[in-house]
């Protein structure tokens, strides 16, 4: 039977969830009554209110269903193994809640899904939200097309899919691990989501007690699973330097997921029964403001000030699976949210970043070098002031985005005709103002396969200011000067 829509957080809306859940999950209506308000109090309070919602059952959902037959099956209570699926269509049409389904309206109208499973402590499960139904959205994040179905219908939404952990086959660690890889396995062909069953069993020799109910992981234990992914993750402490912070930004900036593990105590002299371990998702930042640009601060680095993108203050997206998708909150205080003291004390200790296997230039020797290029152009002055933006890209998309660009002719024939390796770091060079306005004045691009930094290796091509450094077809470095000053948009690709 074709299911209707109904207005979000109307009557008739709870009556169904609540509905949903007595025959589905077998609850009584007093259980089903209290979740499905604390669902509306957790979840549908942080998106705007003219959307329409679809109530689908019995639903078979492919993560849970996993952890049904690998755990839940084998208890003596008896639990539900099917699931309730929510669809949200914005309602810019006042007559879609109530109407029957029209495809075209319903294809364009279509934001998201929420899967709610039978596990009373956090029914919430696999989802993924178009950010533009969140009140706050005024953010850029890793985003790729999801596919789905409401009535049939094959639908998809650009998000980046979450979940809520069930406490017992996935924990925090756990539910990174699949978000990170539900994403990339979503967005390139070379990875393949993952199920929790997987990640047991890339565990078990990792593992020396039972791995059900989790305990969670460590961070080399997270880092161990995507390196069993195709990847070839590194794993780097956080100390609360610039540094640290700048190259969680780099690679955020860069469209990668960054596992950060949280903790709120770094001796033992901290209260044992308050301690916290937790591990979320950073997936992008919140839009930079005029005031941020003009309150950053600069380094000095031999006469000429340089401003470092990824150091300006800005609050940062998370996926932390006890609260809705997309919740924001600055590096320095990443559970800054939460109201407890205990959760507001945790720092990020660790970072895990899953990277391609050929990027082995780091972010930090990158912007090292570009600080130290630029200074040998004639026309870089002692106190000349210079932003920077730094960030990978595939060469495939940033040659794409090069021919669609505003660049002059000289330096988009120079960019275009370079040998490139699959994924390159770019550094964008400007001023505040460029910041401001999106355009950058410069640029270097840097051989991410290359980790030696001596005889200007990595550097493929730096162009500022009137003059080129570049490398030609035989792979030797050429100068050109005299050539037309540069002003064009940025590389807006990674995060959306």
């Amino acid at each position: 039977m074709l299911q209707k829509p109904y207005k979000i957080e109307s009557d008739e809306l709870r009556n169904a969830i609540v509905q949903g859940m007595e025959i589905q999950f077998g609850w009584d209506s007093a259980t089903a009554k209290s979740l499905t308000t604390r669902l509306e109090s957790d979840y549908f309070s942080v998106l705007i209110p003219n959307l329409a919602v679809v109530v689908e059952y019995p639903y078979v959902d492919k993560v849970y269903r996993n952890s049904y037959y690998r755990y839940y099956s084998g208890k003596a209570k008896p639990v539900s193994r099917d699931c309730i699926r929510l669809s949200f269509f914005i309602d810019t049409d006042p007559s879609l809640a109530g109407s029957p389904m029209i495809h075209e309206i319903w294809e364009q109208q279509y934001r998201g899904f929420m899967i709610l499973r039978p596990t009373e402590l956090n029914i919430v499960g696999r989802n993924a939200i178009s950010p533009d139904i969140y009140k706050e959205n005024n953010f850029l994040i890793c985003k790729t097309d999801i596919p789905a179905s409401v009535n049939g219908l094959k639908v998809s939404v650009e998000a980046f899919p979450a979940s809520s952990q069930d406490s017992e086959t996935m924990v925090c660690a756990e539910t990174a691990v699949w978000a990170t890889m539900e994403y990339f396995g979503n967005r390139y062909a070379e990875y393949s989501p993952v199920r929790p069953s997987h990640i047991i069993k890339l565990l078990r020799n990792q593992s020396f007690s039972r791995q059900l109910p989790s305990d969670g992981l460590t961070s080399e234990q997270i880092c161990y699973l995507f390196k069993n992914m195709n990847f070839q993750p590194i794993l780097r402490p956080v100390l609360g330097n610039e540094s640290d912070y700048g190259m969680i930004g780099s690679f955020v900036e860069s469209g990668i997921p960054v596992v950060l593990s949280i903790t709120n105590y770094v001796d033992e002299t901290y209260p044992v029964a308050d301690r916290i371990g937790h591990a979320i998702l950073c997936i992008g930042h919140e839009q930079i403001t005029e005031e941020a640009v003009n309150q950053a601060t600069s380094e000095d680095i031999n006469g000429v000030l340089f401003i470092d993108y990824n150091n300006i203050k800005k609050k940062f997206v998370y996926i932390d699976d006890n609260y809705p998708a997309y919740r924001m909150d600055y590096l320095e205080s990443p559970a800054e949210c939460y109201s407890e003291k205990k959760w507001k004390d945790c720092k990020i200790r660790y970072a895990a970043y899953p990277l391609y296997e050929k990027i082995l230039l780091m972010p930090y020797a990158v912007k090292n070098m570009a600080t130290n290029f630029i200074q040998y152009l004639s026309g870089v002055k002692d106190g000349m002031e210079i932003t920077m933006r730094t960030f990978l890209a595939s060469s495939r998309s940033y040659k794409d985005y090069v021919c669609r660009s505003n660049m002059t002719e000289e330096m988009r024939d120079m960019i275009l005709n370079l040998y490139l390796p699959k994924f390159i770091w770019v550094v964008e060079l400007s001023t505040r103002d460029g910041l401001k306005n999106n355009y950058a004045e410069g640029l270097l691009i840097f051989d991410s396969t290359e980790p030696k930094l001596t005889n200007l290796t990595p550097l493929e091509l730096m162009y500022y200011n009137g003059q080129a450094v570049y490398k030609d077809d035989s792979r030797k470095l050429k100068s050109a000067i005299n050539l037309p000053d540069a002003q064009f948009g940025c590389y807006r690709r990674n995060l959306r």
